[in-house]
């Protein structure tokens, strides 16, 4: 669980401003936005498919992002 989460939060830090830019981190406006989760999806996806390809995958970790 602690690679799913850090994989997660690595997803995040490349929308900052001095690298994608993306809307969703640079522009954040408040945590129940359809922009923020879009980020959280597109975080939680990018965390899965790493998870899956490194091989640390359990079903532990594909419930929680399925969830």
């Amino acid at each position: 669980m602690f690679c799913a989460g850090a994989l997660h939060e690595a997803a995040y830090s490349n929308g900052h401003p001095s690298r994608l830019n993306r809307l969703g981190i640079a522009e954040f406006d408040h945590s129940r936005s359809e922009r923020y989760a879009k980020e959280e999806l597109a975080s939680e996806l990018a965390s899965a498919m790493l998870c899956a390809e490194i091989g640390v995958e359990t079903k532990g970790t594909f419930e929680n992002s399925a969830a």
